[in-house]
């Protein structure tokens, strides 16, 4: 056995050995698809009730799925984010909190878990903030591709129709009785904008958004219906979600990383599992859910590593029995904490040494904050509780001149980010 399956083997507590789509414990799937949409804030989408018809293919979708109305990523940017779906820890856990931090090696994540139960594994992601040499989350795919992006600035091209190629050309190769883990991080609704005269939405920046949004979910369609074409959807778990949303100037904030009002942190997530019955779930999840719930359903042990709790089958539907407290965090040109459960919400900002509190339900928008009731200040208290964990300490990856150039040109390395203009603006 190879150094890499002892490790994982050693975290999970036993061996897994000739774990495939036979195996007899497997309930739904055996193959996950994951796909991940960057910079998509919930409520810019048809399926959560936006007016503006941004979203055809994942409404199609939703239909035929979980839709969690209040999902939640733990950080409003892609590393840490994406860092906390592949391995079920908070980001201060899994220790990627800054532009040039890459993932310990000591921590396991989904694909290396998928990899030991002999799963074929591949990734096709559309910005470098995902690279191998600038995160290590590579760590179990068979295939990690950037292409995608490779060779052009994604934030002044767009790249939904080569992930979409990419990842048909990937369902085209699986094979019968291999099951097989995919995923797909599509960048375009990320600024700068690109014009995309097929949704003349208008020419505002959040017009651009939406169109961007539109552009993207059009070339989702499209690998949605070859997995459906295929044979493969019924034989398939898939997620869709979002690493994080978007502000346009709501609570004084532009782009995103410095803040955590529900703009930039509730985003998407439909999951559909086969033989489970389309549902809405209300109850607050996060994405520290994701890869003990895949796991989960298709019948593999979760680790101990992996510290979010499994979702369940309840009447024949995904979904939870109650709210969980979703811990987000920023460190990144700010120093914000917070936490929902509910309707409650708490925002700690440690550099200003401030306390906010909402009732969402109530306040959807987050325009009036409010003296705390007792649930507050049990909220309070957990993030509190939280600080006082040390953070993992991670590695580092070096940053080039043209990273940093990229990085300054978005605002993403200065105090007050500024917002960009588009081109041609």
């Amino acid at each position: 056995m190879s150094r890499a399956r002892v490790l994982v083997a050693s975290a999970l507590g036993y061996w897994l050995v000739g774990c495939t789509c036979q195996d007899p414990h497997r309930t739904y799937g055996p193959n996950i698809v994951l796909v991940v949409v960057d910079t998509v804030r919930a409520d810019h989408l048809g399926t959560y009730g936006y007016t503006r018809q941004t979203d055809a293919a994942m409404q199609a979708f939703s239909a035929k799925s979980t839709r969690f109305t209040h999902a939640y990523s733990h950080a409003p940017w892609t590393k840490p984010s994406v860092a906390t779906m592949l391995t079920s820890k908070l980001p201060r856990d899994h220790g990627v909190r800054a532009w040039e931090d890459t993932l310990p090696p000591d921590v396991l994540t989904l694909a290396e878990v998928l990899k030991l139960a002999d799963y074929r594994t591949e990734a096709y992601v559309s910005h470098h903030a995902l690279s191998p040499e600038d995160t290590q989350l590579d760590r179990g795919f068979d295939v990690f591709d950037i292409s995608a992006y490779e060779g052009t600035d994604p934030h002044k091209a767009t790249s939904a129709h080569k992930v979409s190629d990419l990842g048909i050309a990937a369902l085209d190769r699986w094979e019968p009785g291999v099951p097989s883990f995919l995923m797909l991080h599509y960048f375009d609704p990320h600024n700068y904008y690109q014009k995309h005269d097929e949704f003349p939405f208008g020419g505002q920046r959040i017009d651009k958004y939406d169109a961007e949004i539109a552009y993207t979910d059009l070339h989702l369609g499209r690998f949605l219906k070859h997995l459906e074409d295929s044979g493969h959807l019924e034989d398939t778990i898939v997620v869709i979600t979002a690493d994080h949303g978007e502000a346009f100037g709501e609570h004084g904030i532009r782009l995103h990383t410095t803040d955590l009002h529900d703009e930039l942190i509730r985003v998407p997530l439909l999951i559909r599992v086969p033989g489970l019955a389309p549902s809405t779930e209300a109850h607050t999840v996060g994405h520290m859910a994701l890869t003990p719930t895949l796991l989960s359903l298709v019948g593999l042990p979760i680790p101990t590593s992996f510290e979010g709790q499994p979702m369940g089958v309840v009447r024949g539907s995904l979904g939870l029995k109650a709210d969980r407290q979703i811990f987000s965090a920023t460190t990144h040109e700010a120093d914000k904490r917070s936490v929902v459960s509910g309707d409650h919400k708490v925002i700690r900002d440690f550099e200003h040494d401030t306390w906010l509190f909402y009732d969402l339900g109530a306040d959807p928008k987050e325009l009036l904050p409010l003296q705390p009731d007792p649930t507050h200040e049990a909220l309070k208290a957990a993030i509190l509780a939280e600080e006082d964990k040390p953070p993992r300490a991670a590695g580092k990856a070096p940053m080039s001149d043209k990273q940093r150039e990229i990085l300054e040109e978005l605002g993403y390395l200065e105090a007050d980010p500024a917002d960009p203009a588009d081109p041609g603006e």
